[in-house]
């Protein structure tokens, strides 16, 4: 190629041996630049060939395991940023979920505090603001000084997060706390936060004011003591039964009214059976009461199981239940039966007294027409005699005896009148 060019040619080149061989060919010219001849020079060049060739493949190499560490590299950033983007998630979650609980912790009106292992008051919510609004945090205050008022010295002897920083355990009491001239009552319950060791450092104290709760049982107690005194020992006797006419409750008084030993005895009756109902339609009352919701003074008679019958007047009310339909009756029954013979007995006895004034009355009318009147119409037909001047010629005699005739005839006209009107 350089004889045919004239310009000097160069190739590399590999003999069968695996040798490698730089041959320059140069050409060789005369005067008038024509070719005359060639030189050529041969280098062996197998050790170059090869360190080129350990180059290439150490940079080949280089080349693979940059991009494998490259890609490593990738790998792990991108698992980074994923951890990264995680974690930020997580704490995110986590600012979330703090913010919910501490949102839920502080709506709820039970107190929650945080108490290390010396004492100390940590974090409470809002409620235990409330209750104690000069708590300071920042200072972590010892909590029997804290919580008291006065503050106390040392540790109180009823203090349930002491007992869970001993044992690990929940523990839970109530407590009497003085306030002023007043005395609260609290529901305490503590329970043990664990490290990863299950070592206690430190303890969630939640704290229910149940002062209004205690004082409304004592007073529902109260109440319930006055109710059942009243119920057992009322003279009246109190009911409770279904609509079905089975007996669910009686006081001492009805039974002993309505002739059975016990209340159970009393409860083995059925008012829809026809040996026991009352001497008045059970259907009726059944309408009656669940139409207008109540009876009041209806009359009537029960009969006993010795067979002997006594008057009542009953009291009764609907109960109803959370879907308007009636759940059971309550009532009162009075035995009115004394009261009613002596009624009874009035009645006979004004009806008899009635009887002899009538008969006093017709007695008076015909002794003062058959007897009184006759004798004083007499008494006129003398004194009729003494004013006639043929048989009485005294002047001042037949005066006065005309003024006593007049007398007289008023006198029996009065009595015929009052005859009359006694009669009959």
């Amino acid at each position: 190629k350089a004889r045919e060019t004239g310009q000097p040619q160069t190739i590399e080149k590999m003999t069968p041996d695996g040798r490698w061989w730089y041959i320059k060919g140069h050409p060789v010219k005369d005067k008038n630049g024509r070719v005359t001849g060639m030189t050529e020079l041969t280098l062996d060049i197998t050790e170059r060939k090869r360190a080129e060739e350990a180059v290439r493949n150490a940079k080949d190499e280089l080349e693979i395991r940059v991009a494998e560490r490259t890609a490593e590299l990738f790998t792990a950033n991108e698992k980074l940023r994923q951890e990264i983007e995680d974690r930020r998630q997580a704490e995110e979650e986590r600012r979330v979920s703090e913010e919910k609980y501490r949102t839920l912790v502080d709506s709820i009106t039970i107190g929650v505090g945080l108490i290390s292992t010396n004492m100390e008051v940590l974090a409470v919510n809002q409620q235990l603001r409330t209750w104690f609004p000069n708590i300071k945090i920042d200072q972590k205050p010892l909590c029997y000084q804290a919580f008291h008022d006065p503050p106390r010295e040392g540790v109180c002897s009823f203090c349930q997060a002491t007992k869970t920083f001993q044992d690990g355990q929940v523990h839970e009491s109530l407590a009497e706390i003085p306030s002023g001239d007043e005395i609260g009552y609290f529901r305490v319950i503590s329970t043990p936060v664990k490290d990863t060791a299950g070592k206690v450092v430190a303890g969630i104290e939640m704290v229910e004011d149940v002062t209004d709760r205690l004082r409304t049982q004592k007073a529902l107690q109260e109440s319930e003591r006055r109710f059942k005194s009243i119920f057992e020992n009322a003279p009246i006797g109190f009911y409770r039964t279904t609509p079905d006419g089975r007996i669910l409750d009686a006081n001492p008084a009805l039974i002993h009214m309505l002739g059975y030993a016990s209340v159970e005895e009393l409860a083995a009756v059925n008012l829809e059976a026809n040996d026991y109902h009352p001497k008045y339609s059970r259907r009726d009352f059944r309408e009656r009461i669940e139409r207008d919701g109540e009876i009041k003074g209806m009359e009537s008679f029960w009969k006993r199981p010795d067979g002997k019958l006594i008057y009542i007047r009953e009291n009764a009310r609907a109960i109803r239940g959370s879907d308007g339909k009636v759940v059971c009756y309550e009532g009162t029954l009075e035995d009115i039966s004394e009261r009613k013979q002596a009624a009874d007995q009035v009645r006979n006895l004004s009806q008899q007294l009635i009887k002899a004034q009538e008969d006093e009355r017709q007695m008076i009318s015909r002794e003062l027409h058959d007897s009184i009147a006759q004798d004083l119409s007499s008494l006129l037909i003398g004194l009729d005699i003494f004013s006639d001047h043929q048989f009485n010629p005294i002047p001042e005699v037949q005066k006065k005896a005309l003024e006593l005739s007049e007398i007289l005839e008023g006198t029996i006209g009065a009595v015929r009148n009052l005859s009359y009107e006694l009669s009959p």
